[in-house]
């Protein structure tokens, strides 16, 4: 492989693939076309429904079998191992389902380099590319992903360019781009105002224009102001006024500093594929030949581009964490490219540039946790225009974790404590007359991600926000999540430039108390006036008058009526994680609720754990597979089956938790010993393994 030496971001890009629905009669077919792209792209919609499954028949699982989820998790690793040098920028790709409530998992994430040579290369998506930043030089070693296990979706861009997607095996050198650069951030106790300067791109080929000619609609879609008409007859603000206010003046994007230019590239639009890294180099180099300004002078850089007959099939695309709040100014920093002006997808699309992921939930409503449903958040929020959430606002840079803005509760799970705070509306200025802070946030170790694609991510800060009736939380939220107190789990994260995003767990009035799971900490909104909430929480094993969730030993309880009879079908196999938790007694007759203490043995290569127990005489037992979230976890249960894990990483296979024991473990056996435990809700004890890797096997 070629080295890399490239300026940190340009001609790199993440990509958020967001379905905009305002294609006219060309797009009203979305409900037919969603669909299939959907089976191509995930799993069916409602593969993890909170109230049931809907596919209730073998056939209909039969057809499910080739879903991106299932296809990403059990990439294989074992092809030979080669060395790539590179410069890295995590990626993001989303399907065309943004902001709506079947989207279970609409989030794709890879690493992607150029060598010397403009070549690009992949890198496949798992806990390594937390690792790095963007701009990171990088030397890796790393295998192909192979075999029927490749993702499958239509135009993923290692398919259109013909190479091979990679696994990152190990890291052979990092030199992180912060060694020289400087970083920008704010420190405690002082203020600064930074500008985001863009230029907006109006790319016209010889056989079509882009979908937007009107130079006035695309400034007025970036800038108009709350309560402004200039776009549409909502008034419903814009991307620069949003971040304004939810950074509270110290991050602007002022008229000034943007620019829109039209131009025509000198060739006929790309029909087969989407090369987008293409089309943003064409524009550019039009730009600096037909007008004044030279696009890669600013630091956010967006592309308007036909949106006829392309193999595009997104609304949006864009590079994730490039424009961090910390980072700024850094010229030719940013690209997003556009099949829509609306501006909530301009908002969601430069959030990514600004290195938000999406905002998760279940829509307020207690059903189907996915990937935007938090309906009060930008990065969420089906085309609802609000603001950033507070987590994402810390994560961002533009909330710091100082006294009257973000606080730190210090729960101590011994002895018990409790804290009160008075937190001031989100949409609010600083320094609201009574308030502690804006938002408070304590530590959950324990915290399990309700979106099923986020689930082996076990852990983060759980947070508090209270957003009132004015300004953004007022212009197009429904009024039921309006004067609300909101419980967010912040996803465990190790690099600010790409946090994991959020999902909002519950929404609070006056009176309500809420026990997050698995945090052992209780959450009660003593009072609400005006634009101020009091809230306390309080640390400690839970009342003995609390009900315990998983049914005393011995007694399995069921959460759904129509438990019986999907038992039949979804005890094992793709719903057995929603399964275990919601139909225990259906699926675990004549076990004990909460896991009987099970005894873990390593299976040989090659068998499942149901063999592996029927061979020491004993069963295996399914509610203790699933129980293995964490490389914690993974490492205990090994320790429990007398061996030891040399690594522990979140590949999630429907086998784990396993170790690779093969010597041909990727290919140059560089991870033999290692073990796996992530889980997409697959896990069941009769899978087998490919061969290289052993399962750990829970035995009663």
């Amino acid at each position: 492989m070629q080295a890399v030496s490239i300026a940190a971001l340009d001609n790199l890009c993440a990509h958020a693939r967001d379905f905009d629905q305002l294609f006219s009669l060309a797009m009203a077919v979305a409900l037919i076309v969603k669909t299939v792209l959907i089976l191509g792209l995930m799993t069916l919609p409602s593969v993890y429904s909170e109230d049931a499954p809907k596919c209730e028949n073998t056939e209909c699982e039969k057809e499910d079998v080739s879903s991106l989820l299932q296809s990403r998790v059990h990439a294989s690793s074992e092809s030979r191992a080669e060395e790539l040098e590179c410069t890295f920028v995590a990626m993001m790709e989303e399907d065309n389902s943004i902001g709506e409530k079947d989207s279970t998992d609409d989030g794709y994430m890879w690493g992607e380099c150029k060598d010397d040579s403009e070549v690009t290369h992949y890198l496949f998506d798992d806990d390594e590319l937390e690792k790095f930043g963007p701009g990171d030089k990088i030397k890796l070693t790393v295998s192909a992903v192979s075999g029927g296990n490749l993702p499958t979706a239509p135009n993923l861009p290692w398919q259109s360019d013909n190479v091979p997607l990679y696994r990152i095996v190990s890291v052979i050198a990092h030199e992180s781009a912060l060694l020289t650069e400087e970083d920008h951030s704010l420190t405690d106790g002082a203020t600064a105002t930074k500008e985001v300067d863009v230029i907006m791109m109006i790319c016209n080929y010889k056989n079509q224009k882009a979908f937007v000619t009107d130079e006035d609609k695309v400034m007025n879609s970036f800038y108009q102001k709350l309560g402004e008409k200039l776009y549409s007859s909502q008034g419903r603000g814009s991307f620069a006024d949003m971040l304004s206010a939810s950074s509270y003046g110290r991050f602007t994007a002022p008229r000034s500093k943007g620019k829109v230019v039209t131009v025509t590239i000198n060739k006929n639009f790309p029909f087969q594929g989407c090369p987008y890294n293409d089309m943003a180099k064409d524009c550019k180099q039009a730009t600096r030949d037909q007008t004044n300004f030279d696009p890669d002078d600013f630091t956010f850089r967006e592309f308007f581009i036909p949106t006829q007959g392309s193999g595009c099939r997104w609304g949006g695309l864009a590079n994730v964490g490039c424009g961090h709040y910390s980072r700024i100014p850094r010229k030719g920093a940013c690209h997003a490219w556009y099949r829509s002006d609306r501006p909530f997808v301009r908002a969601h699309e430069i959030g990514h540039n600004l290195g938000f992921l999406h905002a998760g939930g279940d829509w307020g409503t207690g059903s189907q946790y996915v990937e935007y449903g938090d309906p009060q958040a930008s990065m969420g929020a089906s085309y609802t225009f609000s603001s950033f959430n507070a987590a994402s606002r810390y994560q961002g840079g533009f909330l710091r974790k100082v006294a009257g803005e973000a606080v730190e509760f210090q729960p101590d799970f011994n002895t018990g404590n409790s804290g009160t705070f008075k937190l001031q509306s989100l949409s609010k200025p600083l320094g609201e007359q009574g308030s502690d802070a804006v938002a408070v946030f304590w530590s959950c170790p324990k915290c399990v991600p309700k979106v099923s694609s986020h689930s082996s991510n076990v852990g983060g800060n759980l947070w508090l926000q209270f957003r009132g009736d004015e300004g953004y939380s007022a212009v197009t939220l429904d009024s039921k999540f309006q004067n609300k107190v909101y419980v967010h789990l912040a996803r465990k994260y190790t690099s600010k430039y790409y946090g994991k995003d959020t999902e909002m767990w519950q929404v609070m009035g006056k009176g309500d108390s809420y026990r997050p799971p698995n945090s052992e900490t209780t959450v009660t909104v003593e009072d609400i006036v005006g634009d101020l909430a009091t809230v306390t929480i309080k640390a400690g094993k839970a009342p003995t008058t609390e009900a315990p969730t998983t049914g005393a030993p011995g007694a399995c309880t069921d959460k759904k009526s129509g438990c019986p009879r999907w038992a039949k079908l979804y005890c094992t196999g793709r719903w057995s994680s929603w399964m275990a938790t919601n139909c225990q007694k259906s699926c675990f007759a004549g076990q004990a609720c909460p896991p009987p203490q099970a005894t873990w043995i390593l299976g040989q290569p090659g068998k499942s754990c149901t063999e592996a127990c029927e061979s020491a005489g004993k069963s295996c037992s399914d509610i203790n597979l699933y129980n293995v979230a964490s490389a914690e976890d993974v490492q205990g249960v090994a320790g429990k089956a007398g061996k030891t894990c040399k690594n522990s990483v979140g590949w999630a296979y429907k086998f784990s938790p396993s170790i690779c024991t093969s010597s041909q473990c990727c290919g140059s056996g560089s991870c033999t010993g290692w073990c796996t435990f992530g889980n997409r809700g697959e896990r069941s004890c009769s899978e087998t393994t490919g061969g290289h890797h052993s399962r750990l096997c829970p035995c009663i």
